[in-house]
């Protein structure tokens, strides 16, 4: 069986959150959220168009709180490379939480039948990331496990509870 691809790998992850995002949302008020485009939703409406850079996969809203979350997965063994996180998405995830609102990225390690997930607040993320030894750039594993909050699976939904319920 081939193992999937980074960008198929992404797309699924961001499908497992929009499904855990509507789960979340139809168990609780006050509660909105949107997937915001992307390069393939641009090209798909026509080739020539130039992309424009997102902030983020999804934004959504609980109890007039703003939460910008990006999504990132990998089959790496080894752990998950902060390069990942591309300079415009960790600068709009510093500046929602600048303007009082929540950055988030969510990590995904594809395992077969065995997939992990975690939830780290960009304000972690730049803390774990200035704690790595010098010229590493990867989070091991059990760094995240140690220090993120884990999404734990009901179903085909992430549990978001503890995201959206004051998990900083």
């Amino acid at each position: 069986m081939p193992i999937v691809g980074g960008s198929l790998t992404g797309k699924a992850f961001e499908e497992d959150t929009r499904r855990s995002l509507q789960s979340f949302g139809a168990s609780h008020d006050n509660f909105w959220f949107m997937r915001l485009s992307d390069y393939r939703s641009w090209i798909a409406a026509n080739k020539k168009l130039i992309n424009v850079k997102q902030p983020a996969d999804f934004m959504a809203i609980y109890r007039g709180v703003p939460h910008f979350i990006e999504c990132k997965s990998t089959v790496r063994d080894m752990g998950w490379d902060t390069n990942f996180l591309k300079p415009h998405q960790h600068d709009s995830l510093c500046e929602i939480t600048e303007a009082g609102g929540h950055g988030w990225v969510f990590i995904m390690h594809k395992v077969p039948y065995n997939n992990s997930a975690w939830a780290v607040s960009i304000d972690l993320f730049d803390r774990l990331k200035a704690g790595l030894p010098p010229r590493r750039v990867s989070f091991r594993w059990e760094l995240l496990d140690a220090e993120a909050i884990p999404l734990s699976r009901t179903g085909r939904v992430w549990d978001l509870a503890p995201i959206f319920n004051g998990g900083i």
